[in-house]
């Protein structure tokens, strides 16, 4: 009963946040203007592919995979964020870490990272951070009651009178 009850309201909220991350998409789309914003996608994978604004970190690692991405160098040109460092992958020219420095007062845009090369190449990717709802204190999560412990008995109990 409890697990059905779980799995409904599952249902509700997922159906809930789509309507809201789908509102702030279009906000934020009527927001920027198309000379300050291209969507854009010349990466084979970013990870993670979006992130949250309003979180008690300031810091943000991406880790981009196309091929020669390491001999690139990240550029951000948006208020609120900014590129710390960035790291070549050890094993491969085909990965590189983006560590990015959220201010505390950035809200939920979309914008593009530009990499450059020096041969004078470039890729665009588009990266969104979403706007935060604030969840958790509704969240029950996982516990004791969503378990059953020891559904079989032990068939060697008492095996030897």
């Amino acid at each position: 009963m409890k697990f059905s009850k779980f799995i409904l309201s599952l249902i509700i909220l997922s159906s809930l946040s789509c309507k809201d991350q789908n509102s702030v998409l279009d906000d934020q789309y009527q927001k920027i203007s198309q000379a300050e914003f291209v969507n854009q996608n010349d990466i084979n994978r970013i990870e993670p592919p979006n992130w949250w604004a309003g979180f008690k970190s300031d810091s943000l690692q991406l880790m981009v995979n196309h091929p020669n991405i390491g001999d690139y160098v990240p550029i951000v040109e948006v208020e609120g964020v900014s590129v710390e460092k960035f790291t070549k992958g050890n094993n491969s020219n085909n990965y590189l870490f983006i560590d990015l420095k959220l201010n505390e007062n950035v809200s939920a845009t979309i914008f593009n990272i530009h990499f450059k090369s020096e041969k004078g190449d470039s890729l665009i990717s588009t990266y969104e951070l979403k706007e935060r709802n604030d969840t958790s204190d509704e969240f029950v999560g996982f516990d004791s009651s969503d378990a059953i412990y020891l559904i079989t008995p032990d068939r060697f109990a008492n095996a030897y009178p």
